[in-house]
């Protein structure tokens, strides 16, 4: 004898009835039914579980979509303000290098100079944070020199540098006997 599994269509219980059965009666409920009702309930529902796991595929394909899309313009507008941060950066080296070509070095009043000229105001409150960290460790301080503030204290420094808001100043460095930088001259233009 040829047995098959069914699902009770009241009572979901698990069914061993024969093969060529064309009703069944639930052991566990005493339901009476048709084992095709029976198949087509299981069929039926076997096909809306196939049906909503396709639909969540699908859910999840078109949000995994939708977060690529999102994570490539992310990507490509990082990667343009990378492009354009270096660039800028380039630029403004390439200008700074072409400022220093025309350094002019002299010795005045027994002091010796360097005039560096234009400067870009990153390149100054560069050097001037090089200029904080340097008075903080060091006992041979840099004077810094802006309109009519003198200063080698890194936290008046700092003040100086965090109120800079053109955008080029004029440069001059003044050097002691050993040749270290010992006051750098800030010049509004």
């Amino acid at each position: 004898m040829e047995l098959k599994e069914l699902k009770c269509v009241n009572c979901g219980a698990s069914l061993e009835v024969e093969k060529d059965a064309k009703e069944v009666k639930c052991k566990f409920c005493n339901t009476t039914f048709s084992v095709e009702t029976a198949e087509n309930k299981a069929y039926e529902e076997e096909k809306g579980r196939i049906k909503a796991q396709q639909e969540e595929m699908n859910k999840q394909l078109e949000n995994t979509k939708g977060k690529r899309i999102v994570f490539y313009i992310i990507f490509i507008v990082v990667s343009v303000l990378v492009v354009f941060i270096f660039a800028t950066i380039f630029i403004n080296a390439n200008k700074q290098m072409s400022n220093m070509k025309n350094v002019q070095i002299e010795a005045r009043d027994d002091k010796l100079k360097s005039h560096i000229g234009t400067t870009n105001v990153i390149f100054v409150k560069s050097s001037l944070q090089d200029i904080i960290t340097n008075n903080r460790k060091t006992k041979y301080p840099i004077t810094v020199v802006y309109n009519s503030r003198e200063t080698n204290n890194p936290n008046e420094i700092k003040e100086l540098k965090d109120s800079l808001n053109k955008n080029e100043y004029d440069i001059d460095y003044e050097y002691d006997d050993n040749m270290y930088i010992n006051k750098m001259i800030i010049e509004d233009i």
